[in-house]
């Protein structure tokens, strides 16, 4: 259908005189006969849009038009040759059924995609051009095909209803400083603002835009008071804007155009400066601008990336903020630099996946999030995004946060899910963090820096980044938990360097660590997590098994050149242990590899406890050239648990590597079943221990080796050669450089 001239009346397309003619056919034939209706448009439809009441924009048939008729099945009538401007046959499959549903224009075969074509990608070509103005129409629920008009009285005497779009015409008289326009954007109307490419228009004389933003089919009511913010871009993508209150009840009803008409006062850049580009980004001063920043991704029509810097601190004063990118769409690509500056009092009160960004994909970098606050049962909270993909995050500190939610909980990030490549590097959280307990009673997984890291993400590095503050649980069911100081819950390949927590985890369980809660890549995945030169120094509250003092619980890890310190505080369960709780038993693939670290944790527990490994009940460990310096002590015995130095379960010894591995020679072990004694470098646990107890069974401890009287841990680390490229041995204790 083709539309001509300008009026400003009601959209009223009918289609009348209806008959249904079979094509003849010979005898001999028997495909099924096409259905063919013929359809008149009446002289007197009108779509008007000007204001003279003179010229009008009449519809009229045009080639390649179709109608969609929807019953049992679904047929589109396409315009047969002899049309004239109001008179046409379309033909098509007969559709059977009781109540039918028809569609113009018929390019839709669905409602959901007819629905859609009010407002997809539209480009107005011109000063007050009307040509891109798509006409919808739909009779809904009618009982009869014939003899059908596009009236809503004809609709209801059929036993259905009709809707048909609406538009708003926007005359805005531009100020001197806006030379072109490029896009026009109406926010206020509906859940997403009303946008629309704009090419071609002389502005610099006239200074008059006239523009046309197809609506839906829905009736919209504005109470007194109403805002609309309109915003325009120019040719090199300047942003402005412009706020009308609507005095009166203002109801927009579908089938008529609504016209707004502005002045050229009261205009006002949406931002600071820039344009939203590589090299010169858009410039974010105050509360407002982010807001812009927020519209302006959520806007995005098209895949690219806006730039945006702050050019100072922002205070969002403890508004209810609605985070940017809840579509999840992974096309609204952000380059933010917060330039050292800072966003104050982010407050979230509401959502499923919040954070200043709900979704996030790109970069951001060089910002301070100060005194953010999270207070929702929402499921994946990150004081800056809840759900991340391909993105780098670089020198971003969140300090004095208080978060609280129930599944996924991340002091930086919520969730990273189905990337590329994610890189966290310099970022620092201080936070008071709390997980309450979800309906269905499912895990809380609470992160210092980030909650879990699904298998779709190929490669992660997490370095020189740091967490501190607090991660409490308030739950029945510690068993399903997971809490780690840097990272949760880890399914992809991982790499932590250089990294740090002092994360006072109180209480937690299931599988909880200072660094990691669980490394949970499949023992048949190539994927490994690695943590390097790291280090936890805090008290944890266990309040079930699977507690570690770096890892909780792991598969594919490795650990180099770390330590732990603090406690590890539980009299009635187990796994626990200075560096890693437990490796994840049921195959004779898990591995664990831990070289050059050491752990000076003072772990009470039942069972399973150990100064550096609690747990080793599978194939696969390796333990070499590390240090246990702190205090076990257990209270379970001799036939149900086991409790050592070392490690405290060895239930299989084959598989298992042990070497040079020491504990203080003043050492601390409280256990009635077994005294420290010295394992075998070769057979760790062959022999008898020193009041004779037979090693052998299913619960077997490893105590490693006495180090010679005296000795510190830095004495001992340099005979066994540790770098002093990575520590510093000169005191007492080992540091990492």
């Amino acid at each position: 259908m083709k539309t001509k001239n300008i009026s400003a009346a009601l959209f009223s397309l009918i289609l009348g005189g209806v008959a249904f003619n079979a094509c003849e056919k010979p005898a001999e034939q028997s495909e099924i006969q096409r259905q063919v209706i013929h359809v008149s448009l009446p002289a007197e439809s009108r779509v008007g849009f000007s204001d003279d009441n003179q010229s009008r924009m009449s519809l009229s048939w045009s080639a390649n038009d179709q109608l969609t008729v929807i019953g049992e099945t679904t047929a589109v009538y396409t315009i047969q040759p002899g049309f004239s401007d109001k008179e046409a046959d379309f033909a098509g499959d007969p559709v059977a059924g009781a109540s039918f549903t028809v569609l113009y224009p018929g390019t839709a075969t669905t409602e959901e995609a007819w629905a859609a074509l009010a407002h997809n990608g539209l480009t107005q070509a011109g000063n007050g051009d009307t040509s891109h103005i798509p006409y919808l129409a739909k009779l809904s629920g009618i009982n009869t095909l014939s003899d059908l008009s596009f009236t809503s009285s004809w609709a209801e005497s059929h036993g259905g209803s009709f809707v048909e779009n609406g538009v708003v015409r926007i005359d805005v008289t531009l100020p001197a400083e806006i030379t072109s326009v490029s896009k026009i954007s109406l926010a206020g109307l509906l859940s997403t603002p009303l946008t629309l490419e704009v090419t071609g228009g002389d502005f610099t004389t006239e200074r008059r835009l006239i523009a046309y933003l197809p609506l839906g089919c829905e009736s919209i009511s504005l109470p007194a008071g109403s805002k609309l913010t309109l915003s325009l871009k120019d040719a090199e993508q300047r942003a402005w804007q412009k706020e009308l209150t609507l005095t009166p009840e203002t109801t927009l009803a579908p089938g008529k155009v609504h016209s707004f008409k502005l002045n050229s006062k009261n205009w006002e850049a949406r931002y600071a400066g820039g344009r939203g580009t590589a090299e010169d980004p858009f410039q974010i001063a105050e509360a407002k601008h982010l807001v812009h920043m927020q519209e302006d991704l959520d806007g995005m029509e098209n895949a690219g990336t806006l730039y945006f810097v702050l050019n100072g601190d922002v205070d969002l004063d403890g508004r209810n903020w609605t985070p940017v990118n809840k579509s999840g769409n992974k096309d609204q690509v952000v380059s933010l630099d917060g330039k050292d500056h800072s966003i104050k009092n982010l407050k979230l009160t509401s959502g499923s996946t919040i954070g200043l960004f709900s979704h996030l994909y790109g970069s951001v970098k060089n910002l301070t999030l100060d005194s953010p606050s999270v207070t929702t049962s929402g499921k994946i909270i990150g004081a800056l995004a809840g759900q991340a993909g391909d993105v780098v995050i670089s020198k971003v500190t969140v300090q004095d946060a208080k978060l609280t939610g129930n599944s996924y909980l991340g002091g930086l990030v919520g969730r990273l899910d189905s990337a590329n490549k994610v890189e966290i590097s310099d970022c620092h959280v201080t936070a008071e963090m709390k997980a309450t307990e979800n309906v269905s009673k499912t895990a809380s997984i609470v992160g210092g820096l980030v909650s879990r890291m699904e298998s779709s993400v190929k490669q992660c590095l997490i370095a020189r980044c740091s967490t501190s503050g607090t991660i409490a649980l308030t739950l029945t069911n510690y068993n399903n938990t997971l809490v780690g100081g840097i990272a949760a819950s880890v399914i992809c390949q991982l790499t932590v360097e250089d990294s740090h927590s002092e994360m006072k985890l109180d209480p937690v369980g299931g599988g909880s660590g200072g660094i990691v809660g669980r490394a949970q890549v499949k023992t048949t995945d190539p994927k490994t997590v690695t943590i390097r030169r790291c280090s936890y120094n805090g008290t944890i509250n266990a309040q079930h098994n699977f507690v570690g003092g770096i890892a909780g619980r792991a598969a594919n890890l490795v650990i180099e050149d770390s330590w732990s310190s603090g406690s590890i505080v539980n009299t009635g369960k187990g796994y626990f242990g200075g560096l890693v709780g437990s490796n994840d038993a049921g195959t004779n693939t898990v591995s664990i590899a831990i070289d050059r670290c050491f752990s000076t944790m003072k772990i009470s527990g039942k069972e399973y406890v150990g100064g550096l490994v609690g747990n080793a009940e599978a194939k696969g460990l390796s333990l070499k050239n590390s240090l246990s310096w702190g205090i076990v002590i257990s209270a379970g015995e001799r036939t149900v648990a086991s409790a050592a130095a070392c490690v405290g379960y060895t239930k299989s010894y084959t598989g298992n590597t042990y070497s040079n591995n020491f504990r203080s020679p003043v050492y601390s072990f409280s256990w009635q079943s077994y005294k420290l004694f010295d394992n075998a470098a070769d057979a760790p646990m062959s022999g008898t221990d020193p009041d004779g107890n037979e090693l052998t069974g299913n619960y077997m401890p490893y105590h490693g080796s006495a180090a010679p009287a005296q000795s510190t841990l830095s004495s001992v680390a340099r005979t066994l050669g540790w770098s002093g490229t990575v520590w510093d041995l000169s005191g007492d204790v080992p540091v990492l450089k």
